[in-house]
């Protein structure tokens, strides 16, 4: 916009003339100003903008180079590690174990050297005897259900309520609930 001067020219004195000069470079200045502000405001807006693009042109670029890969093997295996077996109840109670060789039962073998017989731990109202089977590295399940091997099909756990507090008159449902927890036996110890 023009300066428009608010009267047409006329005589005036040193001090009027540098008055009206002043407030004309005043106005001028303005206005440069305001033009300047406008030109740095759009180049910030820009060089934002091209940042923030930038920005997410890498990341999606590194997204695509680091897609996760996902695989899934499968290695055959003729024989697992058996778990150990933790096992908790209410009532005192024994434990006895027997290994089947094959899936019907016909061969089989005792292994009672593995088992720990329950003891009280003296948990109060949370099944405080505990009994556990424990294999460590010593015993495989083969994978076979019809052929024979060296190694036993199964495991059959026993267990037995010894416990002269519990009778059939007092006997309820919840007293059969028992614990029983699986562990990797190379990695578990009963303390």
């Amino acid at each position: 916009m023009a300066f428009q001067r608010p009267y047409p020219r006329q005589r005036r004195t040193y001090e009027e003339y540098k008055a009206e000069l002043e407030e004309e470079n005043n106005h001028l200045r303005s206005e440069l100003q305001t033009e300047v502000d406008t030109n740095c405001q759009k180049i910030v807006i820009i060089l934002s903008l091209s940042f923030l693009i930038t920005s997410f042109l890498i990341l999606v670029i590194n997204m695509v180079n680091e897609r996760p890969t996902i695989t899934s093997t499968y290695t055959v295996v003729d024989r697992v590690l058996a778990s150990a077996v933790n096992i908790s109840y209410d009532f005192n109670f024994t434990i006895s174990c027997t290994l089947y060789y094959d899936y019907y039962g016909r061969i089989s073998k005792p292994c009672n050297e593995y088992i720990k017989q329950p003891i009280n731990m003296g948990y109060i109202d949370d099944h405080p005897f505990v009994g556990s089977f424990l294999p460590g590295d010593n015993i495989y399940l083969a994978k076979t259900t019809t052929n024979v091997t060296a190694d036993p099909s199964y495991i059959f756990l026993n267990i037995n309520v010894i416990d002269p507090i519990i009778t059939s008159s007092n006997y309820s449902v919840q007293d059969s609930v028992y614990r029983l927890y699986t562990y990797d036996s190379s990695m578990f110890v009963f303390v």
